[in-house]
């Protein structure tokens, strides 16, 4: 009743009809009688007859080890209990090969396994999820393995492979701490330009219905003046940013400097360990005018120009599905969130240099650890590179994070092309 009557109903499956307990206990004792105990491994003389039994069908309980647990077919399998753990990627993932189950009796197969074990197959999941993708980008860029990097993230516990196989690999700490992440790529294909539009208003529809806001202020020496067509957005939720960036889709040029599933999965992580928790969001445009207007509610702002910089050639349209600029953010924009105490103690970073004001490294290290800011901009279209198929601006965005943590990194193994290209 709390598990396979519920598991029928969930999948409503019109192969899966219901039946009643009277229903099944009156086949218990006819099944049972007809079930074989067979053992499967290497010297073994048991086998799975299914020619043999193809009319009335064989029930089997398998028992087993390398040969069962790495790939053995077995046909029309319902129910697995699986034990035996190992410590690399690659073994569990061979281990990890159920398959055989047939149409009409879903609600009923099970996969058995201890918490543990389970935590590392999804790790692993997560982590060939991920590897595939890289792969998928290498081909769309055109690259190969003799010149695309890839990584593999790493586990505390489990190992990718054996150290035989990892002698030329590395293992990467990847960390935010103090960093500033922008977007300079962006897709020229009209549907990345629209849903990435679309995350934006919805991001900003959800926080100015709760975030305190206010036109964004711009100092000048110790004075505060305000700025036309651009807002802040204070004590803005974690979860919005979050899903702000699932939704946000980068190009396939720029995934691997921008990548929205890292950074996500890095806020995470450190929201976990306690911080990141205050957030503020800026939509950092120019005085409105009826020619460029970016629009969400009240909420008005222009659109600002940045100049394309070709991706793969000193011609601007020799690259048709990316426009390129050379930096998103303007100087001293990413102080826009600070307290009066924050931005005076970044001042004082820079007193003995001869800066008149702080810079983005002293602005991260002012920063309380719980703090970090994104900074949203709508970009109006230049020559050469308008969106193909689509009239909204492009979008891009820059998050600004605390330089004074101790963060939690991710960790990965990365191979020899991808570590010399670390410093590219």
């Amino acid at each position: 009743e709390s598990d396979f009557v519920k598991s029928n109903k969930t999948i409503a499956d019109d192969l899966c009809p219901a039946h009643s307990w009277a229903e099944v206990s009156a086949k218990i004792l006819f099944v049972t009688q007809s079930i074989k105990v067979r053992r499967i491994n290497g010297s073994a003389g048991d086998v799975l007859d299914y020619e043999q039994h193809k009319n009335k069908g064989l029930n089997v309980i398998a028992i087993g080890g390398d040969k069962l647990s790495r790939g053995l077919t077995l046909e029309g399998l319902i129910v697995s209990y699986f034990t035996r753990p190992s410590r690399m990627y690659d073994t569990l993932m061979q281990m990890g090969r159920w398959f055989g189950y047939r149409d009409g009796f879903i609600d009923v197969c099970r996969l058995y396994a201890p918490q543990g074990l389970i935590n590392w197959f999804q790790h692993i999941t997560d982590a060939s999820d991920e590897l595939r993708k890289a792969f998928v980008l290498m081909c769309e860029m055109g690259d190969t393995p003799a010149n695309y990097g890839q990584r593999v993230q790493s586990h505390p516990v489990l190992m990718v492979t054996s150290q035989v196989k990892m002698r030329h690999s590395l293992e990467l700490t990847l960390s935010y701490q103090g960093a500033m992440s922008q977007t300079i790529v962006f897709s020229r294909a009209g549907d990345e330009v629209e849903g990435n539009y679309n995350a934006t208003t919805a991001l900003l529809e959800r926080i100015n219905n709760y975030a305190e806001k206010r036109q964004r202020p711009v100092r000048i020496g110790d004075a505060n003046e305000v700025k036309n067509g651009s807002y802040l957005w204070s004590a803005v939720k974690s979860d919005d940013v979050l899903e702000f960036l699932r939704q946000y889709t980068s190009p396939s040029q720029h995934v691997r400097r921008v990548n929205t599933a890292l950074l996500s999965e890095y806020i995470e992580k450190q929201i976990d360990n306690g911080d990141l928790s205050d957030w503020s969001v800026m939509l950092a445009g120019k005085a409105p005018s009826e020619s460029t207007p970016f629009s969400v509610g009240e909420i008005r702002a222009g659109q600002i120009t940045r100049s394309n910089r070709p991706v793969y050639s000193a011609e601007p349209d020799t690259e048709p599905n990316a426009y390129r600029i050379g930096t998103l953010l303007s100087p001293g924009e990413e102080a826009w969130d600070l307290s009066e105490e924050q931005y005076q103690y970044a001042l004082g970073l820079v007193k003995d240099s001869g800066k008149a004001a702080p810079g983005g490294p002293e602005i991260r290290v002012a920063r309380d650890k719980s703090q970090a800011m994104l900074i949203l901009y709508p970009l109006a279209h230049q020559v050469y590179t308008a969106p193909l198929g689509s009239d909204k601006p492009y979008i891009g965005f820059a998050i600004s994070f605390p330089g004074n943590k101790q963060d939690k990194p991710i960790k990965y193994r990365v191979n020899s092309v991808y570590q010399g290209q670390m410093d590219d």
